[in-house]
């Protein structure tokens, strides 16, 4: 049984479909299409395989789309767990221009689900937090879930002992802010809109994080694309600047620094340390359509050219 849980109720369909001089109104011929079983904590499961790491992924599936995910999955290596809801799974599509540099993105709508299926869904997970060392919530939660959902799990894999980590936004991430993870990891979007400000700037992000920290979480990660991040544990806080690449899709770069994080803590090393793969493997993950599809030896070997300063 893999030791990181990771938790993703609300999954899709990631088609991505790569056309030069996209233009609205006109047929297009894709240069290239790739289609992913996604949903943020399907691309850290995915990424946590790529470092070495070991996830068991859950989340609520429904369809045909539902089954080809499940079958995606697994043919990946990655061990995933599903309830099965009415309707289906919705798609999610991204029009990536490399001429323009330009993303265009269509996310459709997930499927309301009911009571019954959350409280099928918190009682798999549950079953599987014995044989667990880390608990991760990401995503958003589907409609019809509780918005203590997250913190209701947090709050119970806490004590059985695990290391909680929370990758959310709006009110999912309050409630979840009320249990108290280990570590939170947000970008500067979902940390403003949380503190209330504007968060442009390393420095916006530093002092948004020790605010977070204030509120009792020990570890806060704030990311802000290219432009950074910067990290702050009981240590003090850190900058994080990665060397610059030619990106083809930032999507899923934001779970990669997740899966990043989780692998290095699983394994002992210090914040810093983690940073480092964190911010190595979510620049990866830029350089190819796709979430979590990087290649491993580039994602260690920008890790390398990570600066690390402490602030």
């Amino acid at each position: 049984m893999p030791d990181l849980l990771i938790i993703s109720p609300n999954a899709a369909v990631d088609r991505t479909a790569i056309i030069p001089n996209y233009t609205l109104g006109k047929i297009h011929r894709p240069q290239q299409l790739v289609a992913l079983a996604g949903g943020k904590g399907l691309n850290v499961g995915r990424a946590v395989q790529r470092l070495g790491g070991a996830a068991h992924v859950f989340t609520i599936l429904a369809g045909h789309r539902g089954r080809w995910m499940m079958e995606q999955m697994q043919a990946e290596g990655v061990a995933m767990s599903a309830v099965w809801d009415e309707g289906e799974t919705r798609d999610c599509y991204s029009v990536i221009d490399p001429v323009s540099g330009l993303v265009t993105e269509v996310f459709e709508h997930a499927v309301p689900i009911s009571p019954r299926t959350w409280q099928a869904f918190e009682t798999l997970i549950l079953e599987h937090l014995a044989a667990a060392k880390m608990l991760a919530c990401s995503g958003n939660l589907p409609p019809g879930a509780p918005p203590d959902g997250y913190a209701r799990l947090i709050h119970a894999a806490k004590q059985a002992g695990l290391l909680t980590f929370a990758d959310t936004y709006g009110e999912p991430l309050r409630h979840a802010l009320q249990a108290q993870p280990h570590v939170l990891k947000v970008n500067g979007v979902e940390a403003g809109g949380l503190l209330g400000t504007a968060i442009e700037t390393l420095q916006d992000a530093l002092k948004a994080a020790l605010c977070l920290r204030g509120m009792g979480i020990p570890m806060v990660v704030i990311t802000l694309g290219k432009n950074g991040a910067v990290g702050v544990d009981d240590s003090g806080g850190w900058q994080i600047i990665s060397p610059q690449v030619q990106t083809v899709s930032a999507t899923g770069s934001g779970d990669c620094f997740l899966a990043g994080l989780m692998v290095t803590l699983q394994r002992g090393a210090a914040f810093p340390a983690a940073l480092r793969l964190a911010a190595g493997a979510a620049t990866a993950n830029v350089l190819m359509p796709g979430a979590g599809i990087f290649d491993p030896a580039a994602a260690r070997e920008i890790a390398e050219q990570v600066q690390i300063t402490p602030v």
